[in-house]
Parts: structure tokens; C-alpha cells; sequence
């Protein structure tokens, strides 16, 4: 249940969380809520290429720490790990897409004569450059990732990004399809077992430069 939603509150107090409480649990219609805020983070191209795996059973969270090292403690305590990443294979995903917003009523001229023709280009330099479609995974489930990050919180949950895992291995781990996932960040989520600890945050005078 939405707990909180002050955006000061939110995101002026958000802390990375190292443990939590392992008594807590999640249902999986609130998670899907969580996920739901992220799903609305901006997408190039409205081209949705982020993926969420959910790890909510101990078998599954054990997996994810075998390939995380030294991030295994929060992972293991958390109540739910959510793994991010995109779709590779964008070529039948954006058909379907489409196909999806015509359903929906809400397939524009604009997506059909602007975005389209777009999508379709760059659907094709992809299959050249694999380079391209992982940074443009990358900044697509990134975007997600934070909206997830700052959901949970509105929640009354606390999270805890890690990027430290083999990439490789925890594909595997979870049966999911190289040929299609390719995994960003993982998320833990929870209640913290103590309170998270507050860093210190460069001003924003001393990182912005103004022209």
C-alpha cells in the first residue's frame, strides 16, 4: 500500500539499505504495483525494451547470491530481488507493441508515421551493432531501475541497487534466455534491519556547471 507521498520525503531520505529484515514479506500484487511506477520511466522511442525478474523465494534469492559474492547478505535477508534488464531481440517485440497500442486505442498517427520508421532504423542498426543496443538497454532499464527505487520507497520499503554480480552466470541461474536478457542491476527490497546509513552528497552547485 502506498505509504508515502511526499516527494521531498521520497527522494531527499532515500538510503541504500545493506540488511533488512527477513521476516518481512512482499505480495507479489504489491510488487506489481512497485514495478507498475517503473514501467512509466521515460523510454526512447516509447520502445519499453526493460525486462523485470523477480526473485521472491529463498531457492531463487540463494541462485542470485552464489553469482553476487560479497553483495550476498542483503540479498538473502530481502524480501524480494528484482533483476533489471531489456529485451535484445526488439525486432518481434515492437510489432507486438504496436499491435498492443492499436488494441489499447492508443496507437497515434504520429507513432505510425514518425516513431515507426524510427524504431524500425534503429531495430536494424541494432542487429549490426551489439554495442548500441546494450547502451541503449543500459539507459532505457536504468531510467526504470531509479523509478523502481523511488516507488518502493513511496511504499515504505527501502532498496538496495547492486551492480557487483557476474552477468553471465546469474542468466543461467534464473533460466533466463541470453539471446534475450541481458540483465542491468539487481534490486534488493525490504524493510532494513537498521537504519540505512546517511552519506555525504556533493551540493549540486559543486557539480552543475550553468552556459
Amino acid at each position: 500500500m502506498l505509504e508515502n507521498n511526499n516527494f521531498d520525503e521520497v527522494v531527499m531520505k532515500r538510503h541504500t539499505a545493506r540488511e533488512f529484515d527477513p521476516e518481512i514479506t512482499i505480495s507479489k500484487g504489491e510488487l506489481l504495483q512497485i514495478i507498475t511506477y517503473a514501467t512509466k520511466a521515460p523510454s526512447a522511442l516509447n520502445m519499453q525494451p526493460t525486462r523485470f525478474v523477480v526473485a521472491q523465494n529463498n531457492a531463487a534469492k540463494e541462485k542470485i547470491a552464489s553469482v553476487a559474492g560479497t553483495n550476498a547478505p542483503e540479498i538473502l535477508s530481502a524480501s524480494a530481488v528484482v533483476l533489471v534488464g531489456g529485451e535484445l531481440d526488439l525486432g518481434p517485440f515492437e510489432d507486438d507493441l504496436f499491435k498492443r497500442a492499436a488494441t489499447a486505442g492508443l496507437l497515434t498517427d504520429r507513432a505510425v508515421e514518425h516513431q515507426k520508421p524510427m524504431i524500425d532504423h534503429l531495430v536494424a542498426d541494432f542487429k549490426q551493432d551489439k554495442q548500441a543496443l546494450r547502451e541503449f538497454i543500459i539507459q532505457n532499464s536504468s531510467l526504470a531501475a531509479m523509478s523502481l527505487m523511488l516507488a518502493a520507497r513511496a511504499y515504505g520499503y527501502e532498496t538496495g541497487p547492486m551492480t557487483g554480480f557476474d552477468h553471465e552466470k546469474i542468466l543461467p541461474a534464473l533460466d533466463l534466455d541470453p539471446a534475450h536478457f541481458m540483465p542491468t542491476l539487481l534490486i534488493a527490497i525490504g524493510k532494513p534491519k537498521n537504519a540505512p546509513d546517511s552519506l555525504y552528497r556533493i551540493p549540486a552547485s559543486k557539480v552543475t556547471v550553468f552556459k
